[in-house]
């Protein structure tokens, strides 16, 4: 019953996201629409440089990239990468011998994000097809991991954290935007089976979480950055009241 509700869960991530890719095939101008658009934390001079196809279709909750700059020469994975919005960003920061990869599981959206790529010449970067928690990526060969608001969307976030600590380096660092409980829901949000929006996250237990506007204000966006540890042997990640706390394992 699980795979079959973890599958469901992947399904409808996926047609969500497929939907937001087709709909950049109607962007023709000065639009803004997209989180990147509408949001501080994005810098309008440098999402003056990107294109509409880009920035129309970024839907964060947060930017990954002002928790701690992208250092020169460094590779980089972007789980959940969406049209390559923070990618393209951190592709300027690591500069033209540095790594960019961007892991996406949505064909549409790696299609958007490699035309994208072409239209603004950019070399560095990559787009992977795989879901976030299979990334194919070698082991300890990552400095840094962004990821943004994409992990509340994964039914398995162990596993996500295990591939990320499988792929970076000793000193590594992990730098995420996302979203998490800051208290209970209260019971008809758990059991409503009417999707709202879109997107649902899951409460500790697996029950899927309607995210809507009543919803929200339970909700916590949160950004950490956290450096691998030389003796760690793993990563466990807990939620508390207002709080997103990673902690490593010896």
């Amino acid at each position: 019953m699980q795979t079959s509700d973890n599958n469901q869960i992947l399904t409808n991530v996926a047609n969500r996201y497929t939907a937001l890719a087709d709909s950049s095939n109607s962007c023709c101008g000065e639009g803004e629409n997209g989180y990147a658009n509408n949001s501080p934390e994005y810098d309008t001079e440098e999402l003056s440089l990107l294109i509409p196809t880009v920035t129309e279709v970024s839907a964060g909750c947060g930017n990954p990239l002002t928790i701690s700059s992208i250092r020169l020469n460094e590779t980089v994975v972007d789980l959940g990468s969406g049209g390559g919005i923070d990618c393209f960003l951190a592709s300027k920061q690591t500069g033209p011998n540095g790594k960019v990869y961007g892991v996406d599981m949505t064909p549409a959206m790696i299609n958007l994000a490699n035309k994208n790529k072409a239209k603004l010449g950019i070399k560095n970067v990559e787009f992977i097809k795989n879901q976030i928690d299979q990334t194919n990526l070698p082991s300890e060969s990552v400095d840094v991991i962004l990821s943004n608001c994409v992990i509340n969307l994964v039914p398995d976030k162990t596993k996500v954290f295990e591939e990320a600590f499988r792929i970076l380096k000793t000193q590594g660092r992990l730098q995420i935007c996302d979203i998490v409980l800051s208290e209970n829901l209260p019971d008809e949000a758990l059991t409503d089976e009417i999707l709202i929006g879109w997107e649902k996250i899951q409460d500790e237990e697996g029950a899927e979480i309607p995210f809507n506007e009543e919803n929200k204000k339970l909700l916590l966006q949160v950004a950490s950055t956290f450096e691998k540890d030389a003796n760690a042997k793993g990563i466990k990640i807990s939620t508390r009241k207002r709080c997103l706390s990673f902690t490593w394992y010896v």
